[in-house]
């Protein structure tokens, strides 16, 4: 590159992503206007095709739909929580559209983000230990949770790169 030119961003990419952000807002909307629906489909397909080994028959052959409203409820208080992350990162590709990555508002968004990791991660956690002792929650707990450090180290470092930004403007 010659002196003075500056590598160009990619800013079709960063639209993309921009958009990206609201179609998956929308889907997650969709998928908690009909996630009782939604879990019954999956249940009655992941039976294996025997009678009554579905989760609401097996719910309610043992006093009713307990089983079935905890996975419910579980999904349903996770869903808050990613529902603000996607809004925080439509918030962090608005900024990158205006050309403004290393901002304040950018480390609020990004410990936004790696809260709501580790409440996700509780809430599996708890999920996994008191309601369904499954592996696979435990996994999820441990994925949210690696999120949240993750995002962490991201916002501290966003903070050093504003750092530097604003005192390499107060030097020109």
């Amino acid at each position: 590159m010659k002196a003075g030119q500056q590598k160009k961003q990619r800013p079709g990419l960063n639209r993309f992503l921009y958009a990206l952000t609201y179609f998956f807002m929308a889907c997650l909307l969709a998928v908690d206007a009909f996630l009782p629906m939604i879990l019954r489909f999956f249940y009655s397909i992941t039976s294996a095709g025997e009678p009554g080994n579905d989760l609401i028959s097996r719910a309610m052959g043992t006093g009713g739909w307990g089983h079935f409203i905890h996975v419910l409820i579980v999904l349903y208080i996770t869903s808050v929580p990613a529902m603000v992350i996607l809004w925080k990162a439509n918030r962090l590709m608005k900024s990158i559209l205006e050309r403004n990555p290393f901002c304040a508002a950018n480390r609020k968004h990004l410990m936004s983000v790696s809260v709501c990791g580790f409440i996700v991660g509780t809430i599996y956690l708890i999920g996994s230990v008191v309601f369904y002792s499954r592996m696979i929650l435990l996994a999820i707990a441990l994925s949210a949770y690696m999120l949240g450090v993750i995002f962490l180290v991201l916002t501290q470092l966003v903070v050093m790169a504003a750092e530097i930004k604003e005192e390499n403007d107060m030097t020109i």
